[in-house]
């Protein structure tokens, strides 16, 4: 089996790199509050919604963007990568 990234899938994971870059809040580890917590998984999870990377691999018909798993599983290594909050 090649797990190599399609083309599609490269690209895909260099925009997310970028995006990571780019929206990851500053000193989210600091936070430690449940509050805040609460605010800070709020706001990323609906940066995360804006910029399309909720539901992947749903359907287009249930608002998704009928990816295949992989770029979920892309997602999930590129923010893992980044040290993005969960």
């Amino acid at each position: 089996m090649d797990y190599r990234d399609t083309a599609e899938e490269a690209k895909f994971r260099l925009e997310l790199r970028e995006w990571f870059k780019h929206n990851i809040p500053a000193g989210w580890r600091e936070i430690t509050d449940p509050e805040g917590l609460r605010a800070l998984n709020k706001s990323w999870h609906k940066a995360l919604y804006a910029s399309g990377y909720i539901g992947l691999n749903w359907p287009k018909e249930y608002g998704g963007q009928g990816l295949s798993p992989s770029f979920d599983a892309i997602l999930n290594d590129e923010a893992g990568r980044a040290d993005a909050p969960h």
